[in-house]
């Protein structure tokens, strides 16, 4: 008996179990996973900048510092008049 618990400690009448890392073959598709996502990531994040910069290229942010305006902060089109009632913030 003693030589039973003997070898199930050392994990020889045992296959490993399918939760337990397997051993390089995980480890490169974690790698491959991380690299994927990086390359992902950058992807979005150059997409976001280029329609940031195309839209800052005809819109503006303005923030009123006066009491004069209702709204304390306005998207304007650039190279368009404002008509009344067109901004909201």
């Amino acid at each position: 008996m003693a030589s039973r618990i003997d070898a199930r400690r050392q994990g020889d009448l045992f296959a490993p179990r399918a939760s337990e890392p397997t051993g390089p073959v995980e480890t490169v598709g974690r790698k491959r996973l991380r690299q994927w996502g990086a390359v992902a990531l950058l992807a979005v994040v150059m997409a976001s900048y280029n329609g940031i910069s195309g839209w800052r290229e005809t819109h503006a942010f303005m923030i009123n510092a006066s009491e004069s305006l209702p709204n304390w902060a306005f998207f304007v089109e650039k190279g368009k008049a404002a008509s009344r009632g067109e901004y909201v913030f």
